[in-house]
């Protein structure tokens, strides 16, 4: 039996994903390859690209980072004004 081969070309790998699981739903065999011909792993890549929730010590770090700014900003507007 003669095997055929079909190729996708993109730069989203969220497309990627999605192309891939159609096929595989579609019953075919299928897999994602970089530019070099290597196979991707694909949790790694579905992983990449979750949302993840910030920690309360990043939030707590941008909240200074925020105030620090607001601080320096009236600081400097005293000193000059």
């Amino acid at each position: 039996m003669t095997m055929l081969t079909i190729k996708f070309r993109t730069e989203d790998p969220k497309r990627a994903l999605e192309i891939v699981e159609d096929r595989r739903n579609r019953g075919y065999d299928a897999w994602i390859e970089d530019e070099s011909g290597q196979i991707v792993d694909e949790r790694a890549l579905k992983n990449k690209f979750e949302p993840t929730k910030p920690t309360l010590r990043e939030r707590a770090m941008g909240l200074f980072v925020v105030l620090a700014t607001v601080v320096v900003a009236l600081g400097i507007g005293r000193f000059v004004g």
